[in-house]
């Protein structure tokens, strides 16, 4: 999933995850029992913006799913627990894991008994299979994971007619089936994040950010007010069938969350007037942080890439020697210097904790001056190049620095600013034909294909809803390599040595620019539990419904 400007992690690395769950209410069981940390009250959250989306079809970054997450379960979840425990897959809405066929292309689940919504409604097989096709129908940046491969699913996005065929609903009997076009080894993770969250049948297939709909969760949203804040209450209807899974988890009784940038949340922080942020704080600030509050502050690394896209469709990104020249412009050093020192440099598209990565010798060193040769030799000298990034700290500040850098060999580079809710749906219009700019990406899910196929599969361009900004779609070679990889049933170690080739091969064609692994912050209020409660989750980052008070 995409972060913000400074990105609100993913995965955490094992080694830095080792803090106790916080755990549930009181009265709960299963899951939270045992666990420290003091039940209720109300905690203050501040994110930098509005997120994308307050819809579970259509938001694809941290700062919506750290909310949607905990409102929207699907037939599937994510432990919540802190560390690597938490990547595991286990039953949510579905009393079991499902039943797979031999050939990995169907999957059989079936439903608990008494589900309901927040609203108080019953929750029905047909409810899951309607959540899916309003994904398809409204053309989400989610549709290209595992949804289109569900049999029917390319025709319907396609044309909105006829649902999906590939999945069939029994209400009478809580039975799901999902017959798949191909094996796909991700396809249960895609499933537990909240692309599979269920909603009411007959909620419209447009956003409903405005008034989010009725959810099946620990918590219902309440008092949205769109730019300036909402907030989440528990359900006042939770079904008991759930009360022994993952998705009872929560000791507060809810969250006031506003909007603030940087430097204002963390002062807020500072003084108590806000328990937690979800982004890093001002890059100015850290220092002080490091030295003046280390009782409640910490620095940690995610699975995250941050990179420059370079769209290979329009000119001058056309041409390999102008991509490759922007990789040996761009000084990992300098941005990480702009970016307040939270960056570990990289050059692969996988970071370190993801299977199939491979540490190899960077393609691109630095070299202002093979740069200006590369663009001499393509002759895109003078080239007009718009650079595209949206106005949050650092982000603005490194989209201008590589606007010099373009500058700097040759090109005739100016910067373009859109707001940050809908800087991605922007850049993923293929009839936009942005050229290049900031992007970044967070781990959803332990698998290579997260990042790979989701991200520089040239069968993954489409219309709008793109998460491939390479808009590489002639490069047949490299996606019939990827798909081959996408529909392996195990993560084998030759499975994963060829994903690290195909991450040589997608550094080779220099599609980005990459730079760097992002370190993420937890800095608390005084108010919060920071020994017991950090709440790290391995897809959320920050999983709220472990944060308590003191």
């Amino acid at each position: 999933m995409r972060g913000r400007s400074t990105g609100v992690l993913a995965l955490v690395v094992a080694a830095t995850l080792g803090v106790a769950a916080c755990g549930g209410d009181e009265e709960k069981k299963g899951a939270e029992a045992g666990a420290e940390g003091k039940a209720g009250g109300i905690i203050k959250i501040a994110e930098p913006a509005q997120p994308d989306f307050l819809d579970p079809a259509l938001s694809y970054t941290v700062d919506g799913w750290q909310a949607l997450n905990l409102a929207y379960p699907g037939l599937v979840t994510f432990k919540r627990e802190p560390g690597p425990a938490s990547a595991e897959v286990v039953p949510g809405l579905a009393q079991d894991l499902p039943e797979v066929s031999e050939d990995g292309k169907t999957y059989t689940f079936k439903l608990r008994e008494g589900l309901k919504f927040s609203d108080g409604k019953p929750l029905t097989a047909t409810d899951f299979k309607a959540s899916i096709e309003r994904i398809l129908e409204m053309d989400s940046q989610g549709a290209g994971l595992g949804f289109t491969n569900i049999v029917g699913g390319e025709d319907f996005l396609k044309t909105k007619k006829g649902g999906l065929d590939g999945i069939e609903a029994d209400d009478a009997t809580g039975e799901i089936v999902i017959k798949l076009e191909k094996p796909r080894g991700s396809f249960l993770y895609e499933l537990a994040i909240p692309f599979g969250g269920v909603v009411p049948k007959d909620t419209p297939a447009k956003n409903q950010t405005k008034d989010p709909p009725p959810g099946a969760g620990r918590y219902t949203f309440e008092d949205v007010r769109v730019n300036r804040g909402f907030k989440m209450v528990k359900n006042p209807n939770f079904s008991e069938a759930l009360n022994d899974t993952p998705i009872a988890n929560g000791k507060p009784d809810g969250f006031d969350v506003t909007f603030a940038e940087a430097g204002n949340a963390t002062t807020q922080i500072a003084t108590n007037r806000v328990d937690a942020f979800t982004d890093n704080p001002a890059p100015d600030r850290v220092a002080e942080l490091k030295s003046k509050y280390k009782e409640r502050f910490e620095q940690f690394p995610t699975n995250s890439t941050f990179y420059f896209f370079m769209n290979s469709e329009v000119e001058p990104f056309d041409k390999l020697e102008v991509r490759q020249a922007v990789n040996h412009a761009i000084d990992p050093e300098a941005i990480n210097r702009v970016q307040g020192g939270v960056l570990t440099p990289a050059n692969t598209t996988l970071p370190p904790g993801v299977p199939g990565f491979e540490k190899s010798p960077d393609l691109y060193p630095y070299d202002l001056n093979k740069a200006k040769q590369l663009i001499k030799d393509a002759g895109a000298e003078g080239a007009e190049v718009t650079v595209w990034g949206n106005p949050e700290n650092p982000t603005k500040p490194t989209v201008e620095y590589y606007t010099e850098v373009l500058n700097s060999i040759g090109l005739k580079a100016k910067t373009k600013i859109v707001p940050s809710e809908t800087y991605f749906t922007t850049i993923g219009d293929r009839s936009a034909k942005t050229q290049t700019g900031w992007a970044n990406w967070f781990q959803d899910y332990p698998h290579p294909a997260n990042f790979i196929d989701t991200l520089v599969n040239p069968d993954r361009v489409v219309a709008t809803g793109n998460n491939n900004y390479s808009y590489n779609a002639e490069d047949k070679e490299l996606a019939t390599k990827i798909n081959a990889l996408a529909a392996e049933p195990e993560l084998t170690p030759e499975v994963n040595k060829r994903w690290a080739e195909v991450d040589r091969e997608i550094q080779e064609k220099a599609y980005w620019a990459v730079y760097g692994n992002r370190k993420q912050t937890t800095f608390f209020s005084e108010r919060l539990d920071f020994e017991n409660c950090k709440g790290r989750h391995a897809t959320y980052t920050q999983d709220w419904s472990q944060f308590c008070l003191k």
